[in-house]
């Protein structure tokens, strides 16, 4: 299965953002783009809808994303132990 793209993601992080973010990269560290805690958390309960993914298997251990990059790190990670339970 493909890595969720930046392309994907862009329009649920722009969904929770006063405009498009024209600069949005996966460096791009979410407090520049004004993303506190909890929209952070409803960023990934949407995107975890949108993919299909299980938050419930988020590791407790996880550590909160810090930028784009580490939101779609998340993502993967969530999809990766759904899929090697599937099997």
């Amino acid at each position: 299965m493909q890595p969720i793209s930046l392309a994907e993601l862009r329009p649920i992080v722009e969904s929770f953002l006063a405009g498009p973010a024209r600069d949005l990269d996966e460096s791009r560290k979410l407090s520049d783009l004004g993303i506190d805690s909890l929209t952070t958390l409803n960023i990934l309960m949407s995107a975890a809808e949108a993919f299909g993914l299980d938050l419930a298997r988020l590791d407790e251990t996880a550590s909160a994303p810090v930028t784009i990059r580490d939101v779609m790190s998340l993502l993967e990670d969530l999809r990766s132990s759904s899929e090697s339970t599937a099997t």
